[in-house]
């Protein structure tokens, strides 16, 4: 049985036509704290590609799904976030507010993106890793384990931000670098090239 349907109301962004959903059974998913009853309306879709009709996964309140974007699992993305391009949302992952995840971008695990928070490009974020604020991630950047990004953070090229890691206010990172084991960079700390910040090192 299917768990939603397309209903007869309509968004349209970019030229994109979108459908709002509408639960057909209910959907308990405890590691979400999001408990969906019959009938109950939810966010915007394409089509039926970008929401599976499997498991506890759901679009809601005004969040819109469009493009190759796919949302499954036991993932929510819900608020005014939005998903489109060929992103996947995966695992039980959560996206809410204004957060955009685009481009080629995966977010899967137990990772949260959340605020004004983009996720871009190739960018992997997982694990219990989260993402908010204005912070934004892409090329081929990677966030997972318990690390955490948010301020007006800048993540690009083949950067890794994992373990206990933390950056935030206005800083940067890109090129190979790495911040791990609770590495911290933060205010107008900028690292590029190779860098690596280390356990409990601080740039700033």
């Amino acid at each position: 049985m299917k768990k939603y349907e397309l209903t007869d109301e309509i968004f349209i962004i970019n030229g994109v036509t979108l459908y709002r959903i509408k639960a057909l059974k209910n959907i308990n998913n405890r590691a979400q704290c999001t408990y969906i009853t019959k009938g109950e309306l939810g966010g915007f879709i394409e089509s039926e590609t970008n929401l599976s009709q499997d498991g506890l996964s759901w679009v809601g309140n005004n969040a819109k799904i469009y493009g190759n974007a796919k949302v499954h699992g036991d993932a929510v993305v819900a608020d005014g976030a939005e998903v489109y391009g060929n992103a996947e949302i995966a695992g039980t992952a959560l996206v809410l507010n204004n957060a955009k995840i685009y481009g080629n971008a995966k977010v899967y695990g137990n990772a949260h993106i959340h605020g004004e928070a983009k996720i871009t490009d190739n960018a992997e974020v997982y694990g219990n890793a989260e993402i908010l604020g204005n912070a934004l991630v892409r090329d081929n950047a990677k966030i997972y384990g318990n690390a955490q990004v948010y301020g007006n953070t800048h993540i690009h090229g083949e950067v890794k931000i994992t373990d206990n890691a933390e950056v935030y206010g206005n800083a940067k990172v890109g090129g190979t670098s790495k911040v791990w084991s609770n590495g911290c960079v933060r205010g107008n700390g900028k690292i590029w090239g190779n860098a690596s910040v280390g356990p409990n090192s601080i740039v700033q």
